[in-house]
């Protein structure tokens, strides 16, 4: 029998991100460029807008892009190195333990949670609803519902509407599913 190793997937927003990092190295796009809208991005990859929206938060949170709301989505004003720097930290792997990812997902869960039923709106509490409804489903089939689980703790973290908050359980939970 021949093996060969087993390649780890990435997830959608990673798959963005390193588009991204593609253009910047090739100068396709400079510091200061306007990327193109959540739905032409979307459109152009072939994903989901809720991808495009995680890349370009984790883009946002860690300093390669600001947004002007109403305006778009902008390159900082860095060298195309610093930006080449920048997003090669974003896709680098970290070695973590999974028992301390969980504790620290747990840790900010249960405020998340706290927050979420104070702040949600009729929206939101919409979406939470329909994303346990899949994860139960898919629970009572039999199957692993690995997906199902992240967009339901995603589902909450949205509902605390708290960014800062957002941005630090999508680390999490890519570590996780790594």
């Amino acid at each position: 029998m021949k093996l060969t190793p087993v390649r780890k997937r990435k997830r959608v927003y990673q798959e963005i991100i390193e588009q991204i990092k593609t253009a910047v190295a090739t100068g396709e796009v400079q510091p200061g460029d306007k990327l193109p809208s959540e739905r032409a991005l979307s459109e152009m990859l072939s994903v989901s807008r809720t991808s495009v929206k995680e890349a370009l938060t984790v883009l946002k949170s860690s300093g390669v892009i600001h947004i002007k709301p109403g305006v778009g989505a902008f390159l900082v004003q860095e060298s195309p190195r610093q930006l080449q720097v920048k997003l090669a930290d974003l896709l680098q792997e970290k070695e973590t333990s999974i028992v301390e990812l969980i504790e620290l997902r747990q840790a900010i869960e249960g405020d998340a949670a706290y927050y979420a039923a104070k702040r949600i709106t009729s929206r939101q509490k919409q979406n939470l609803q329909a994303v346990f409804e899949r994860l139960v489903a898919i629970e009572e089939q039999g199957n692993v519902a690995v997906e199902e689980d992240y967009q339901f703790h995603l589902a909450i973290i949205e509902a605390a509407n708290n960014p800062l908050m957002r941005d630090v359980m999508n680390l999490i939970s890519d570590n996780m599913l790594r």
